[in-house]
């Protein structure tokens, strides 16, 4: 006893596509016409969102070493993010509800490209501290540099903290946005980050494998038992492990949580592909039947 397996909704769909194609000739042509004219237009939709996507963005060089601080090795990363998107962080709440809500503010939005950027621009061989460092040096205010993040004071009288994507779109921030930045940037390379508070200030410590060997004035700090290493964000100059401060000045340190994959956005190419998929099977449909004519006619 036989069994058939009945056709897929897919399979039938594309069944009756070519049962019409086949029986509609003196119709194929403004077929394919209004296939064309509806992927030009979603090509037009996503190349107009493109535009004014670029001309409402925020566009900033921003400088960085990748070789502590080595003038010969200056780099540049070109930011851009569009100023809706900044909004929508501009109208959350800046004031942390309480200490331990700063590790609150690191968020992974916009980040990846940069992570990457500088990552790669240290060299496939560069160790965990060179990279470290160099996310340090971008985002280290450099008075010498004008393109670059650099040190700001909160807008006003009240403790007010930026989102990595705000301090990025207004040049840079005070101690607690750098270091939110700074610990965004490293947890999304997977470098274990912790930020450190004191009465006025806020650094970040990062967790290594091996010790930094870069700096005569190494202080750990020793964190659930494991070793993390001083990253001071503020002042321009300041290697990783080197502390602003003396130890007892610290008053607790705050874990910053795991980053989120990366999510790619699909709606500014999807109509535009799936427009030229359609027109390209309906076009080799075409010269299929035109061919199998041809032939029918040869043999007639």
């Amino acid at each position: 006893m036989s069994t058939t397996t009945s056709p897929s909704w897919l399979q039938r769909k594309l069944d009756a596509v070519d049962a019409w194609w086949v029986k509609n000739p003196d119709k194929r042509g403004k077929a394919i016409k209004v296939m064309m004219i509806l992927w030009l237009s979603g090509f037009g939709v996503a190349l107009t969102a493109v535009l004014v996507d670029d001309a409402l963005s925020i566009k900033r060089d921003l400088a960085f070493y990748t070789n502590f601080d080595d003038p010969s090795t200056l780099s540049y990363y070109h930011f851009k993010v569009n100023a809706i998107q900044k909004q929508q962080y501009s109208s959350r709440s800046h004031i942390p509800g309480s200490p331990l809500y700063y590790a609150g503010f690191c968020d992974p939005t916009g980040l990846y490209p940069i992570a990457k950027h500088i990552k790669d621009s240290c060299g496939a061989f560069a160790t965990d501290e060179e990279i470290i460092q160099a996310v340090l040096s971008f985002v280290q205010g450099k008075p010498a540099l004008s393109n670059s993040l650099h040190y700001m004071l909160d807008p006003g009288s009240t403790e007010y903290v930026r989102y990595p994507l705000e301090t990025l779109a207004d040049g840079g921030g005070d101690c607690d946005c750098l270091s939110v930045l700074f610990a965004s940037i490293a947890e999304v390379l997977g470098y274990d980050t912790i930020l450190i508070g004191t009465m006025d200030h806020m650094f970040a410590a990062v967790r290594l494998v091996l010790a930094p060997v870069h700096t005569s004035d190494l202080k750990p700090l020793v964190y659930k038992g494991f070793t993390y290493y001083p990253c001071e964000c503020t002042g321009f100059g300041w290697f990783v492990g080197e502390m602003a401060v003396p130890f007892a000045d610290i008053m607790g340190a705050l874990e910053v949580p795991i980053m989120n994959q990366p999510v790619v956005d699909t709606v500014a190419w999807m109509l535009p592909a799936i427009g030229a998929v359609v027109v390209i099977v309906i076009i080799l449909k075409a010269r299929k039947q035109r061919r199998s004519m041809n032939v029918a006619t040869k043999i007639a």
